[in-house]
């Protein structure tokens, strides 16, 4: 007997469907017919599994380590999904092998062809394989000497989005910027010059975005202070200083501790919810994880000296600390942070054991005879994690697009 004829009541057939025990029996059952097919992809099924499931979802992720996976010279480190939904195998070929990283939000990732000048864009899903192309960016003015830093970010539903071009001038402080926002409501971009709240050096090397609040995030290339840039309003609201400890070793205005350089390694995001950045203090080896709070304050939530976490490897890497890059920190334990260094492998440090171990290795470059290039790869860096639910690439509005 068919199901259909059992079950009449969509409410109840929801009911009956959003107890299906594992996310990846769930997408199944939208092969069995029309109807069902309708109820699971709604948005309120979806809500309906997410809450029934996330308890257990949080707890299998947050014993997850990162898994790394490097595409065109850029490495993304993420939370592999729920591991019945899918034989996760990362890869971009599905869009090309021109597009690289270029940002990344709740699943999705946005794609640029060129890696720090560029004008087109993607966004897709790499576990669903969905993928959107954006209009091409206004560029008149522009040259490739200068620098495109992104953001990327999209509404509870995905069913809107903003991406954010800001071109940075190479080698030269500034406080004003040519800034384009490519709104989905629209379909266009639109064009201004915004003013930061204070003159900045941008990085060499565009940093990924870090968003949180409703709120893009970019560190100055001298660590001095994090940008914050409001994406709705189109302006930058202002900027957070690093934290500093009492007990860091003394040093002059310009990061030197007895004539040699002991400017902290930096790296910032998301951490439990909240801006987090790492420091390691040279020398001494000691790395620190600083959380901001909502009233915009620093709070220690680790200290340790590297010294302690060493293992047969850790040992050789140690002594090689000064050739390694801070790249990420794990999303929901603050004990867990990655090191990229100079022969493209990456390094899981946890605190917590007191270990240090491979997590990866890019294969970027294998036939550079420069290594040390992945010392800038690292610093674009991408983290994801993946929803318990696989995310709708959003579409944008072409109606509007056509007549830009």
């Amino acid at each position: 007997m068919d199901m259909n004829e059992v079950v009449t009541d969509d409410d109840v057939l929801t009911e009956i469907l959003h107890r299906i025990p594992c996310l990846k029996s769930a997408i199944q059952c939208q092969s069995v017919c029309k109807r069902w097919r309708s109820l699971i992809s709604s948005n309120f099924f979806q809500n309906r599994f997410c809450q029934r499931n996330q308890s257990n979802y949080d707890q299998i992720t947050r014993e997850q380590e990162f898994i790394v996976k490097c595409y065109n010279h850029h490495a993304v480190l993420m939370v592999p999904p729920p591991i019945d939904v899918f034989d996760f195998e990362f890869s971009l070929d599905f869009i090309g092998q021109e597009w690289f990283t270029a940002g990344s939000f709740n699943g999705l990732l946005l794609c640029a062809i060129g890696e720090y000048w560029h004008y087109q864009y993607m966004i897709c899903n790499p576990i669903t394989k969905q993928s959107v192309t954006l209009p091409p960016a206004p560029i008149s003015d522009e040259t490739r000497m200068e620098r495109v830093f992104l953001g990327f970010v999209c509404d509870d539903s995905y069913r809107s989005f903003k991406v954010v071009r800001m071109v940075t001038p190479f080698d030269k402080i500034t406080s004003e910027l040519r800034v384009c926002v490519f709104s989905s409501e629209t379909g266009q971009w639109s064009h201004s010059m915004v003013t930061t709240p204070t003159p900045i050096k941008w990085p060499q090397i565009p940093s990924p975005a870090v968003h949180h609040g409703g709120l893009l995030h970019w560190a100055d290339i001298g660590w001095k202070y994090i940008v914050v840039y409001d994406i709705h309003n189109n302006k930058f609201l202002s900027v957070i200083h690093l934290p500093q400890d009492k007990y860091d070793p003394p040093q002059d205005g310009d990061g030197v501790f007895d004539g040699v350089v002991v400017q902290p390694m930096e790296g910032f995001g998301l951490c439990c919810g909240a801006l987090c950045v790492a420091q390691v203090i040279i020398p001494g080896c000691i790395l620190k994880i600083w959380q901001l709070n909502e009233q915009r304050k620093w709070s220690l939530k680790q200290k340790v000296r590297l010294e302690e976490c060493i293992t047969a490897f850790g040992a050789f890497w140690l002594l090689n600390l000064w050739s390694s890059t801070l790249i990420a920190l794990h999303p929901y334990d603050f004990s867990i942070v990655y090191f990229g260094i100079e022969d493209g492998g990456i390094l899981c440090c946890n605190l917590r054991t007191k270990s240090l171990k491979y997590a990866g290795q890019c294969n970027c470059h294998d036939s550079d005879e420069r290594p040390e290039h992945h010392l800038y790869d690292w610093k674009e860096t991408y983290s994801q994690c993946f929803p318990l639910w696989p995310p709708p690439v959003p579409q944008y509005n072409t109606s509007l697009a056509e007549f830009a």
